[in-house]
């Protein structure tokens, strides 16, 4: 850029060469500064009207007192909520809540809980009403209290905690201020000279290692250890007069100052008097009387101020504009209740507040979605619960068509809303009571207006109302689209078809709903001159522009290349030129083949990602992406790629449905949705990628059946193993990833190494393993998350497992067990043995004996055989040889023997 300079009169100069450098030089960096300052500044548009939107946490999720006092974040992330019936820790599925129990002198001391503080160590320390103060023992899952006595607290009463920067705590009592050495773990009695003998309220230890100190008789500050407290001057009032209950100090140095009945003090970084803050408008009123119990940071340029039954009071540090945000009965989304106790902001941005009414959530990190809730019995805001239709003039303000209360033109930049408001008693110049579905402007910014009862003229300015009437149909005919092309105002019916009204003058034309797929008119596009694509309640149609010709595209669900639904809910073209069609019951539809003569459709639904088929409304962002406004969240998604990224309220997404063809695209690049309750408000320039690694914990812990102290085992850096007696002849383990966003949506797996071969899924409501009768041994328990979009952590829960083996399950007892079946084998083996050899012998012996019957046998045998030969060849008396006699005693003796005689041969 260069700077010309030319002055022809009164003897002007030429500015020299290092003049311009600079000045070159400044308008760059003005120009780099405003440009830096754009996208700030198309977020603040809707600062005035938007309301802030809350998840809440009551007695129904399990809170043990509706009033919440104290909240804090712990080391592990778990967020703890300090109430008047006791302490409750929040995993983002359950509250744990741990009370008084008398028989065991390691629980919390008393059930109102008054203050939480997390010091630099980690430890939780808890005040409470009447019993003094407590700090949690992580190790072992009880408390360990200290009370009034010696080298003990000065009043039972703790009202406030802070860090003392040196090892040690600051405890702010009933009766004053003491110091309670970590190490050595003394109290001592502080400031008794300079502090009055009364309750200490609030306690701040400043950025700057000076700490301020809020009394029920006013403020005062210690700017060094061995300084005095001095008291701190409050402009407009009489000293000590002001009980100070609540001390915050901002991204800018200042300290803010919270009273009873006299609303917010600040004072600057370098200020030595207090000064009363009054903002302009409504919060000046609000906060001149007002109890102050708690302030708290909504981000780096907003702090919120908690009052008693007023709400909060959101401080704008830029401007010091204000905006009030209440609990409202009709909203289940808005704060829980108007009496603040506690704000708390954790460490991923977000916002919680204690009540009267439970916990409340804000996530005010998110920039990407605004919301402004309508309702008739709210004042200053949109007038009707629901928006069916949305159009951003050409002026920057943006029309909704109402439910029964006519239009509502808000000024985004101005925070301002007009009303053109809906009159039954003067049809012909003010609208109807009833629906208004469409708008359509003309060249020079006069509005027609489409309701239920008939179709309306209405000046840019929103002034003047006046009933427009087409030839051949009825004034109070129902009109539900609108469209102008050119010359003329195109207008769908309810019933009736369209019909073609000239701007200029002249006849208006009739397109007959026999000619149309249907009479009902749901949707109107425009490719440029060429044709005009006319959504029903049955299907799509093609009105060349050129002939007049109409092609029909009727749903058929059975063929894929069809629509899959009947009702058109909404149709546009992307960069490509794509004709894309949403309708109601179908999901959406992308037209492939326009160029032939049978169209054909791609669908996309469910199994492609999508999280519902009801598709209201679609739009085209800057960038070319297409927005989905379905009944289940608004989807993104990549017209090439047909990638999807779906937000719901975890993403600030408040109103869960939307009204057909209620959305448009501002001049700012703002997507606007009109729905059931309102109107949402997208900034697609401000999608980030979500990154964020939650906590895995484990959150309970049984063995056996019974529970054992499970917060032990979140300790990163010194987690030790779990030991598993071999008694316990179960093990469960639960366990959460501390996203409090949407934990419902989070998905889970987890394995045993050791014994799981792969991975086991589950889901948010099973968040637990279970394993019985495990071998001894070593094991590690693995456990991942997946966040609401399906994207699996890198941090991982790895919890060491070792079961112990049971006395008989030893190795020396296994040993021992060993060596005794080896003995035995070895005497059954040599008793075996010896039981063979008695054996042996005695079959050797009684063969002896028979060997030996068998010689004696052999002996008589020969000794008879000899006998016989005798008497066989000598006869006894004559001595001589007788043969026949000799075979007759060789019977006979053969016989005595038992011998077969045929063996003898004679």
């Amino acid at each position: 850029m260069t700077l010309n300079c030319e002055c022809r009169t009164k003897g002007c100069r030429l500015a020299p060469p290092g003049l311009h450098l600079l000045l070159q030089l400044a308008l760059f960096w003005l120009l780099s500064a405003l440009v830096a300052t754009l996208p700030a500044r198309a977020a603040e548009r809707w600062a005035g009207l938007r309301d802030a939107v809350f998840q809440n946490y009551t007695q129904a999720q399990g809170l043990p007192n509706s009033i919440a006092t104290a909240i804090v974040e712990d080391a592990d992330g778990f967020l703890w909520v300090g109430t008047q019936n006791g302490l409750s820790r929040w995993d983002g599925y359950r509250f744990r809540t741990y009370q008084p129990n008398p028989s065991q002198p390691r629980s919390l001391p008393d059930n109102w809980v008054t203050a939480l503080h997390r010091d630099g160590k980690g430890q939780l320390w808890i005040g409470t009403s009447a019993g003094g103060l407590a700090r949690y023992d992580v190790q072992e899952d009880h408390f360990i209290n200290y009370r009034v006595g010696d080298h003990g607290l000065s009043h039972m009463a703790v009202n406030a905690l802070a860090q003392d920067g040196e090892q040690g705590l600051w405890i702010g009592t009933g009766a004053g201020l003491d110091r309670l050495d970590l190490a050595s773990g003394n109290i001592t009695a502080q400031g008794r000279k300079e502090l009055p003998a009364v309750p200490i309220f609030s306690l701040l230890g400043q950025r700057s290692g000076a700490l301020l100190v809020g009394t029920r008789a006013g403020l005062y500050r210690r700017s060094g250890v061995d300084q005095p407290f001095q008291q701190v001057p409050m402009a407009g009032t009489q000293g000590g007069s002001i009980a100070v209950h609540s001390l915050f100090e901002d991204a800018l140095g200042q300290v803010w100052i919270g009273t009873r009945h006299n609303g917010v003090f600040r004072m600057g970084r370098n200020d030595v008097v207090a000064q009363q803050f009054s903002p302009p408008g409504e919060g000046h009123h609000l906060l001149q009387h007002s109890w102050v119990y708690a302030i708290g940071a909504a981000g780096p340029d907003e702090v919120w101020i908690g009052t008693y039954g007023q709400g909060v009071l959101s401080v704008d540090l830029r401007t010091d504009s204000c905006r009030r945000i209440r609990h409202d009965p009709a909203l289940a989304s808005s704060l829980a209740g108007d009496i603040i106790f506690a704000i708390f902001t954790d460490h991923n941005g977000a916002i919680w507040l204690g009540s009267q009414r439970g916990v409340s959530r804000h996530d005010g990190q998110q920039k990407l979605v605004s919301t402004v809730f309508g309702d008739t019995r709210r004042s200053g805001g949109i007038r009707a619960a629901d928006v069916f239709s949305v159009y951003p003039h050409s002026d920057g303000r943006i029309w909704l068509g109402l439910q029964g209360q006519g239009v509502d033109i808000l000024d985004p930049e101005r925070s301002v809303i007009q009303h053109v408001v809906a009159d039954a008693e003067h049809a012909e110049t003010a609208l109807p009571v009833d629906h208004v579905f469409d708008f359509a402007e003309t060249s020079g910014g006069t509005m027609f207006v489409a309701t239920g009862r008939g179709l309306y003229w209405v000046n840019g300015a929103g002034t003047s109302v006046q009933r427009v009437t087409i030839n051949g149909r009825a004034p109070a005919a129902s009109t539900y689209r609108l469209l102008v092309l050119g010359d003329d105002l195109w207008v769908g019916g309810r019933d009736d078809g369209m019909w073609v009204l000239p701007l200029t003058g002249g006849a208006a034309r009739h397109i007959d709903a026999g000619q149309l797929s249907d009479g009902r008119i749901t949707a109107l596009y425009a490719d440029a001159s060429s044709a005009l694509w006319i959504g029903t309640r049955n299907g799509l149609n093609r009105l060349d522009l050129r002939n007049g010709v109409i092609s029909r595209l009727l749903p058929d669900k059975n063929r894929p290349q069809a629509l899959a639904a009947g009702l058109v809910s909404s149709i546009m073209r992307d960069r490509k030129g794509r004709l894309w069609v949403a309708t109601l019951g179908g999901g959406i539809h992308v037209l492939r083949n326009e160029q032939t003569d049978r169209l054909q459709f791609e669908r996309i639904g469910r199994e492609q990602g999508l999280p519902s088929m009801n598709v209201d409304t679609l739009l085209l962002d800057g960038s070319g992406r297409l927005w989905a406004a379905t009944a289940d969240g608004i989807v993104a998604l990549d017209p090439d790629s047909q990638a999807m990224r779906i937000f719901h309220q975890a993403d600030g997404v408040a109103i869960n449905g939307y009204w057909v063809g209620s959305g448009a695209r501002t001049a700012q690049g703002e997507l606007v949705y009109g729905g059931e309750g309102g109107i949402t408000v997208l900034r697609p320039t401000e999608v980030q990628g979500r990154d964020y690694q939650p906590p895995l914990v484990v959150t309970a812990i049984q063995l056996g059946g019974k529970p054992v102290a499970s917060a032990r085992y979140n300790r990163t850096g010194q987690r030790t193993a779990l030991e598993v007696a071999s008694s316990a002849d179960s093990l469960t383990v639960e366990f959460a990833a501390l996203d409090f966003t949407a934990p419902e949506r989070i998905a889970y797996r987890y394995r045993l190494d050791g014994f799981d071969g792969d991975w086991i899924g589950t889901d948010a409501l099973r968040r637990s393993a279970t394993y019985t009768n495990l071998a001894p041994g070593q094991y590690s328990l693995l456990v991942q998350a997946a966040d609401r979009n399906g994207n699996w952590s890198r941090q991982m829960l790895n919890l060491p497992i070792v079961v112990t083996p049971a006395w008989y399950q030893t190795l020396w007892l296994r040993a021992l067990l060993g060596l005794l079946v080896l003995g035995l084998l070895v005497s059954v083996v040599q008793a075996r043995t010896a039981l063979l050899r008695q054996r042996q012998r005695a079959l050797e012996q009684q063969v002896e004996e028979r060997t030996l019957v068998l010689e004696q046998t052999a002996q008589e045998l020969r000794s008879a055989n000899e006998r016989l030969f005798q008497l066989a060849t000598i006869d006894s008396l004559t001595g001589c040889a007788n043969r026949h006699h000799f075979i007759e005693r060789a019977r006979e003796y053969l016989a005595l023997m038992k011998l077969p005689i045929s063996r003898w041969r004679y």
